[in-house]
């Protein structure tokens, strides 16, 4: 609690200092919650969306629909872990290096289900408007996640 002393600007600059932590949860748990809603929640209606995943930039909500639909239908269990979050002192952008653990039951990258589990670490930029996602970039070890898809790692 804020001692009463505090000045709005010092409330202010905890609360930004704060932000990019609560942002890597807001993010987390979106993800976690395999809900497209809450996932596509977190973006403007005109996001431009990148990860290599997906063969095709994505635009707009309904591409990213699709590509989470894709993507929980491979990976139902898919969960993210965020340790590391770095965002602009003007909160207009930010980095996520996040850690994704699964279990592959569905066809992914042009492999069928093998029921492996998988953890592939990647990181995420986003460019932000009004505290929400604009422009993504999603980057991970595809080769490595194919290696332990097929039970190389």
């Amino acid at each position: 609690m804020p001692a009463a002393s505090e000045s709005s600007a010092a409330r202010e600059a905890r609360a930004r200092s704060s932000w990019p932590q609560e942002y890597a949860r807001i993010w987390a748990g979106a993800w976690n919650s395999r809900d497209p809603k809450q996932v596509i929640g977190l973006m403007t209606g005109d996001v431009v969306y990148q990860d290599d995943s997906w063969p095709s930039v994505m635009r707009g909500p309904d591409d990213v629909r699709s590509w989470l639909e894709a993507l929980w239908t491979a990976f139902p269990d898919l969960e993210f872990e965020v340790p590391e979050v770095y965002m602009a002192p003007d909160h207009s952008a930010a980095a996520l290096h996040w850690v994704a653990r699964a279990t592959h039951r569905g066809q992914f990258g042009g492999v069928a289900a093998t029921g492996r589990r998988i953890e592939v670490d990647g990181a995420d930029f986003h460019l932000l408007r009004d505290g929400r996602m604009h422009r993504v970039r999603g980057i991970y070890d595809n080769a490595a996640l194919l290696r332990q898809l097929q039970g190389g790692e």
